[in-house]
Protein backbone atom coordinates (compact mmCIF):
# COMPACT_ATOMS: atom_id res chain seq x y z
CA UNK A 1 0.00 0.00 0.00
CA UNK A 2 2.79 2.10 0.80
CA UNK A 3 4.35 2.19 -2.81
CA UNK A 4 0.95 2.95 -4.37
CA UNK A 5 0.66 5.67 -2.27
CA UNK A 6 4.13 7.16 -3.64
CA UNK A 7 3.31 6.47 -6.94
CA UNK A 8 0.32 8.73 -6.41
CA UNK A 9 -2.25 5.53 -7.15
CA UNK A 10 -5.16 4.99 -5.42
CA UNK A 11 -5.14 1.05 -4.96
CA UNK A 12 -8.81 -0.94 -5.64
CA UNK A 13 -8.48 -3.88 -3.46
CA UNK A 14 -10.90 -4.98 -0.90
CA UNK A 15 -10.96 -3.71 2.53
CA UNK A 16 -10.75 -6.23 5.15
CA UNK A 17 -13.42 -5.63 7.97
CA UNK A 18 -13.65 -8.40 9.84
CA UNK A 19 -11.98 -7.83 13.26
CA UNK A 20 -8.39 -7.52 11.25
CA UNK A 21 -6.94 -4.16 10.71
CA UNK A 22 -7.46 -3.48 6.83
CA UNK A 23 -4.67 -2.42 4.40
CA UNK A 24 -6.82 0.69 2.94
CA UNK A 25 -7.12 3.36 4.45
CA UNK A 26 -10.47 4.30 5.58
CA UNK A 27 -10.00 7.46 3.13
CA UNK A 28 -9.58 5.79 0.36
CA UNK A 29 -12.39 3.01 1.26
CA UNK A 30 -14.91 6.47 1.94
CA UNK A 31 -14.03 8.17 -1.27
CA UNK A 32 -16.48 7.73 -4.46
CA UNK A 33 -14.02 6.19 -6.66
CA UNK A 34 -13.26 3.63 -4.41
CA UNK A 35 -17.42 2.20 -3.79
CA UNK A 36 -17.81 2.02 -8.02
CA UNK A 37 -14.24 0.48 -8.67
CA UNK A 38 -15.78 -2.60 -5.96
CA UNK A 39 -19.05 -2.28 -8.02
CA UNK A 40 -17.23 -3.25 -10.94
CA UNK A 41 -14.99 -5.66 -9.51
CA UNK A 42 -18.45 -7.29 -8.25
CA UNK A 43 -19.50 -7.15 -11.71
CA UNK A 44 -16.38 -8.85 -13.24
CA UNK A 45 -16.29 -11.69 -10.86
CA UNK A 46 -19.95 -12.78 -10.91
CA UNK A 47 -19.25 -15.21 -14.06
CA UNK A 48 -16.73 -16.89 -12.55
CA UNK A 49 -18.98 -17.42 -9.54
CA UNK A 50 -21.39 -19.00 -11.99
CA UNK A 51 -19.20 -20.56 -13.65
CA UNK A 52 -18.24 -22.43 -10.88
CA UNK A 53 -21.62 -23.18 -9.10
CA UNK A 54 -23.48 -23.88 -11.85
CA UNK A 55 -21.13 -24.44 -14.83
CA UNK A 56 -18.56 -27.08 -13.23
CA UNK A 57 -15.89 -25.03 -13.29
CA UNK A 58 -15.35 -26.09 -9.58
CA UNK A 59 -14.10 -29.71 -10.36
CA UNK A 60 -13.39 -30.02 -14.29
CA UNK A 61 -13.13 -33.11 -15.35
CA UNK A 62 -10.66 -32.43 -18.22
CA UNK A 63 -6.51 -32.35 -17.75
CA UNK A 64 -4.37 -30.11 -19.58
CA UNK A 65 -4.59 -26.52 -19.97
CA UNK A 66 -5.96 -26.56 -23.83
CA UNK A 67 -8.55 -28.81 -22.38
CA UNK A 68 -9.37 -26.45 -19.23
CA UNK A 69 -9.53 -23.23 -21.77
CA UNK A 70 -11.77 -25.06 -23.67
CA UNK A 71 -14.19 -26.08 -20.96
CA UNK A 72 -14.17 -22.44 -19.79
CA UNK A 73 -14.80 -21.05 -23.78
CA UNK A 74 -18.14 -23.10 -23.19
CA UNK A 75 -19.14 -22.11 -20.18
CA UNK A 76 -18.42 -18.67 -20.12
CA UNK A 77 -20.76 -17.74 -23.07
CA UNK A 78 -23.61 -20.07 -21.51
CA UNK A 79 -23.63 -17.64 -18.63
CA UNK A 80 -23.78 -14.84 -21.35
CA UNK A 81 -26.78 -16.49 -22.90
CA UNK A 82 -28.82 -18.13 -19.42
CA UNK A 83 -28.74 -15.06 -17.72
CA UNK A 84 -27.74 -11.94 -19.35
CA UNK A 85 -29.33 -11.77 -23.04
CA UNK A 86 -32.47 -14.25 -21.97
CA UNK A 87 -32.94 -11.64 -19.20
CA UNK A 88 -32.41 -8.57 -21.40
CA UNK A 89 -35.37 -10.10 -23.83
CA UNK A 90 -37.58 -11.00 -21.69
CA UNK A 91 -37.96 -7.92 -20.70
CA UNK A 92 -37.95 -6.59 -23.75
CA UNK A 93 -41.00 -8.83 -24.23
CA UNK A 94 -43.47 -7.65 -22.10
CA UNK A 95 -42.66 -3.82 -22.70
CA UNK A 96 -44.50 -4.93 -26.27
CA UNK A 97 -48.08 -4.20 -26.02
Amino acid sequence: MAALKEMKVSPHVAQNNNGRRSAVPYDVAASEGYSMSQQKRKRAEQPFGWGKLIGGLRQVMVHGLEKVDQALMLIMPAYNVTLTRMRTLGQLHLQKP
